[in-house]
């Protein structure tokens, strides 16, 4: 999303107050000056809301804004890798077990070595597998929204001001003449 807002610091608040009523949290959050010698200020805050909430969130975070300037919702389906890992994982315990029955079963030390070594491979796999499958079931009970906020006055031109059009034409002409001039002295000089 991009909000035009009043005030940045205070939208970035706002939507960080309201994250909270949902139960969400923020995962980053910066305000800066894009420019130096103007006073406005660019923010952008990156959030985690629960996915039951999250179309009544969106309405709410909107509501933040005095205009907003872009929208764009992307989903992604990874019930396709979850069924995957599961199934996977599902074949990795088995094999843990049949390691476990040949385990009880080797009868010299070498046999008892190799064993453990692949036992050690296989547990190291599955706890792989439920950490992906442990991140996914996040990755699907909550969204992540970012939003870009922007104050008014940093998207209007700026208007046209004579005098100061004038005044700067003048200063522009003046130290047209002086380097003409210093450089006019050098070379008398040179």
């Amino acid at each position: 999303y991009t909000f035009q807002v009043e005030q940045v610091e205070k939208g970035v608040e706002q939507i960080e107050n309201l994250i909270k009523t949902y139960g969400g949290s923020v995962l980053s959050s910066s305000v800066y000056a894009p420019s130096a010698d103007k006073d406005e200020k660019v923010g952008v805050i990156t959030v985690r809301v629960p996915e039951d909430a999250f179309d009544a969130f969106r309405a709410d975070a909107k509501k933040i804004a005095k205009r907003v300037d872009d929208e764009q919702v992307q989903a992604s389906d990874v019930t396709e890798q979850y069924i995957d890992l599961q199934a996977r994982l599902s074949t990795m315990k088995a094999e843990e077990q049949a390691l476990i029955e040949i385990l009880k079963q080797a009868k010299s030390v070498e046999d008892t070595l190799k064993v453990r070594v692949e036992l050690a491979r296989v547990r190291s796999d599955i706890e792989s597998m439920e950490g992906t499958i442990k991140y996914l079931d996040s990755q699907t009970n909550y969204s992540t929204v970012t939003i870009s906020l922007t104050e008014e006055g940093l998207l209007k031109s700026e208007e046209f001001d004579a005098g100061n059009t004038f005044q700067n034409a003048i200063r522009s002409l003046v130290n047209a003449w002086k380097q003409t001039a210093q450089t006019f002295i050098i070379v008398i000089v040179y």
